[in-house]
């Protein structure tokens, strides 16, 4: 029942109504957020950007969501998010930029995002996760971003983005 509410939130684009500061969810984790971009070559030589998220000491600290890309694509996301409706489109991620990560073993989750899509499209689930002790790598699947003008989702490029999972996997497990 909670999942199917999760995904309901996650769809759903309506007016923000009155939050219960109850629901576990909502609740930050014993750490704080960090997150990095790394760039990872897969076994098939496909280069793929890809943004972590981690269990991390210190504070969380904010910054604008366009920042999670440089130059123009920095301008264009910029854009694409003014015109987003506002209670849609988060405008402020939560995590720190390179922040010194918190000693320990954390699980690893990879995110592979929807077609058309990008690595830090889930970025708020993201932070949650990582505040609660996880690792959430997420790769751009590059052909199949907004940016890139979407490959089309045949079965041949669907075996690429879980090649791209499976070079996430190895690459973070140190397995490369």
């Amino acid at each position: 029942m909670r999942l199917g509410l999760l995904a309901l939130l996650l769809v759903g684009c309506s007016a923000p109504s009155q939050i219960d500061a109850g629901d576990p969810f909502l609740n930050r984790g014993p750490y704080a957020s960090g997150s990095r971009q790394l760039s990872i070559t897969t076994d098939a030589g496909r280069t793929l950007p890809v943004e972590v998220w981690y269990p991390a000491t210190g504070t969380t600290s904010s910054f604008p969501v366009e920042e999670f890309e440089d130059g123009a694509r920095r301008t264009q996301l910029a854009s694409w998010i003014s015109q987003a409706p506002e209670a849609c489109t988060p405008r402020t991620a939560h995590s720190t930029r390179d922040a010194l990560a918190a000693e320990g073993t954390f699980p690893l989750l990879v995110f592979s995002h929807c077609t058309e899509c990008f690595r830090f499209s889930l970025h708020t689930v993201a932070e949650h996760l990582a505040s609660h002790g996880f690792v959430v790598a997420a790769p751009d699947h590059v052909g199949n971003t907004r940016f890139d003008g979407g490959a089309p989702l045949t079965n041949a490029f669907l075996e690429v983005r879980a090649s791209d999972i499976s070079g996430v996997i190895d690459s973070m497990s140190g397995n490369s």
